[in-house]
Order: C-alpha cells, then structure tokens, then sequence
C-alpha cells in the first residue's frame, strides 16, 4: 500500500481529521489549533471534562507544510521553572512513508494508548 497523497491542503486536512477522529481515545475530542510557523497543520486531542487539579491534559499533533511527517507532543510538563526542557519537548515523529505501511489512525491510536498527555497549567 503505497504513502497517501495529496493534491489539495483541504484534501490532507480532511485526511488528518479524519484518522485522528478514528483514533480518539474514549473521552477526548480534536480541537483544531491555529498553526504555527511552516506547519500545515495543528489540532490538540483533549478530554471531554475538565481533568481537575487545574491542570490541562492534552496531545498535541502538528504536520509541516510539505506534508513530509507529523509530530505528536505528548509526556510534557510545565511544572517547575522555564528550564531548557521546555524547548526540547517529548515527541513522537511520524514520517509520512510510513503510513504505507501502517494507517495514520493506527499509529496514532498506538501513541495515545502507550504515552502520557502533555500537562499545562502547574506552574
């Protein structure tokens, strides 16, 4: 099975959301985000409910403009003061290749079972 292809920016976001909404864990929702600069695209994957404690659970997923991979954040924090972790954040990288071996749902499914969400609002 050959990597999916594009033609379009709304063909791939569709594409996205659509694998991202088939890999949803129980209880969480996709929240478009605004993307940052060179990203295509950007979504949060956040609980239905407030988690308590506030704090704010959340995966991030952010793709670069030419499609090449995706980047899912996850297992990050913002306890503690603004140390160098902050800009070397956890991630898992999904080339887009890949996905001719494996669908993009299933990896990302992959990822929410087996890594923490990424946690803000602690310091």
């Amino acid at each position: 099975m050959p990597a999916p292809e594009f033609k379009t920016r709304d063909e791939w976001r569709l594409f996205v959301e659509a694998e991202l909404a088939s890999a949803l864990p129980a209880g969480w929702k996709i929240e478009s985000t605004h993307s940052i600069a060179g990203a295509a695209g950007s979504w949060e994957i956040v609980p239905i409910t407030e988690q308590g404690g506030g704090a704010d659970w959340w995966f991030g997923l952010e793709a670069p403009a030419d499609w090449s991979h995706f980047i899912v954040f996850c297992g990050n924090s913002d306890a503690g003061p603004g140390g160098v972790h902050f800009f070397a954040p956890h991630a898992r990288v999904i080339p887009r290749a890949g996905l001719a071996l494996h669908p993009l749902h299933k990896i990302l499914r992959w990822v929410f079972e087996n890594h923490e969400p990424n946690v803000r609002g602690l310091s």
